[in-house]
């Protein structure tokens, strides 16, 4: 049995509990709560409620949506990136897990997601988007930059280009139900 103790302003009763149905061999119990996607995804310490994020999403592009609620929403998405430790971010030579490829230090990719020349920038961030956890992208690029960017980079992404397209879009919605 699991035992998850909520606080009142979540809404929900202390101590919800959960059992693995029978017969389900040696599968971990599900922990959840009515009326969430999951409990685990949202944890209750300092963020706000499932339900309270849903409404929110659900309101974004509408005269209801309010900059706080679109500021909460971002933060709590940005709370739930889990980039690479530093410590395991390169290789005993240095290189970064993405540029298994090419032999390029850390400092050297940095300088050249930096460069002068919009097309060399444009290359190397592409290589980042396609070849990086997106979470470990931010750590290098802001959403700007790649934006700037993506007449020139989209060409380099392969496979990830709807991934990052997609995410573009709905940013650019964001942005727009901000005013």
């Amino acid at each position: 049995m699991i035992s998850q103790t909520l606080k009142p302003e979540d809404g929900i009763e202390n101590e919800k509990k959960s059992e693995a149905e029978p017969g389900e061999g040696d599968r971990a119990p599900k922990k959840t709560v009515p009326g969430t996607v999951s409990s685990i995804a949202f944890p209750a310490a300092g963020r706000r409620s499932p339900e309270s994020v849903r409404g929110a999403v659900s309101s974004i592009g509408t005269p209801a949506a309010s900059r706080d609620d679109l500021a909460g929403i971002i933060a709590h998405i940005m709370s739930l990136l889990a980039p690479t430790p530093p410590e395991r971010m390169v290789d005993r030579e240095g290189r970064p897990y993405f540029l298994w490829d090419v032999e390029v230090t850390l400092d050297g990719f940095r300088r050249l997601i930096r460069d002068a020349d919009p097309d060399v920038r444009a290359y190397w961030t592409g290589k980042l988007l396609r070849q990086a956890k997106p979470d470990d992208v931010f750590s290098f690029v802001t959403r700007s930059e790649i934006a700037a960017l993506w007449p020139r980079l989209e060409r380099y992404l392969g496979r990830q280009r709807p991934f990052w397209s997609w995410l573009l879009e709905r940013c650019a919605a964001l942005d727009e139900s901000r005013g």
